[in-house]
């Protein structure tokens, strides 16, 4: 049995166990470079983000997952520094916003097309990485 992206994510999220207080861990791999992410599966999860933080570790990232592609719509609400937001569609990167910061009223950041994986990691990782538009995605 062939298991898509989304499902070996979801599968992976839930035999690390719902019960613990930290956020599940995992990997995304573009062109070869890793990034260790937490997973933002819930609504709640989703809402909040990387708000009210202070920092991330470098190549860590929060990879939001959602169940279908669509047109996305961030904001950098509560945030402390600024990140890149990558785009992804299944296994491809469609898009990415470099170095976005707060601003007042927070500036709303939208996908180019429908995706179903958002990875925000520190601002200039995408360039420090080269990665582009097309890049491959490997989820662990």
């Amino acid at each position: 049995m062939k298991l898509s992206v989304f499902s070996r994510v979801v599968l992976l999220f839930l035999l690390i166990g719902c019960k613990t207080t930290s956020p599940p861990i995992s990997q995304v791999i573009i062109n070869g470079h890793p990034v260790t992410v937490e997973l933002a599966v819930t609504q709640e999860e989703r809402r909040r983000g990387l708000s009210y933080r202070d920092s991330l570790p470098a190549d860590y990232g929060m990879l939001f997952i959602y169940p279908n592609s669509a047109i996305r719509s961030y904001w950098m609400n509560e945030m402390r520094f600024p990140i890149d937001i990558i785009w992804i569609r299944e296994n491809r990167v469609v898009g990415i916003v470099h170095s976005a910061s707060t601003t007042s009223p927070p500036q709303r950041f939208q996908s180019p097309e429908p995706v179903n994986y958002v990875l925000e990691v520190n601002a200039g990782w995408a360039n420090a990485h080269s990665i582009t538009t097309g890049a491959h995605v490997v989820f662990r």
